[in-house]
């Protein structure tokens, strides 16, 4: 009895099951790179802090940014603080308080008369 030979070499291989299609895993690798390349900016971005914006201090979320400036302005010295919470104020600062007046403390209670005898 003879040995059959396949075509195309031996085993499930055959080169015929492989032709065309080759398109496919180079654009699969080409996405991957570029969405690789984006997370990588991405996080750049994200961990990059400025000099001005750490030396402002957080602002929070929806912060305002001339108050930060006002604070930062004050630590300095540059300002007051009756200056500054005047204008903390009127930038619309809920935590700044208003200036406060210190009232004199109170006199005690008189002493009583001495007991006569």
């Amino acid at each position: 009895m003879r040995h059959f030979r396949p075509p195309n070499g031996p085993g499930p291989y055959r080169f015929e099951w492989h032709h065309g299609h080759q398109l496919f895993p180079w654009l699969f690798f080409v996405i991957f790179v570029v969405l690789a390349v984006l997370a990588a900016v991405a996080l750049v971005r994200t961990w990059r802090v400025t000099p001005r914006a750490a030396a402002a201090g957080p602002a929070g979320p929806g912060g305002d940014p001339a108050l930060a400036e006002l604070r930062l302005r004050y630590a300095r010295g540059d300002v007051a603080r009756d200056e500054y919470l005047r204008r903390a104020a009127d930038l619309g600062d809920a935590t700044a308080a208003a200036p406060t007046v210190q009232q004199p403390a109170a006199e005690p209670p008189p002493a009583p008369p001495p007991a006569a005898t």
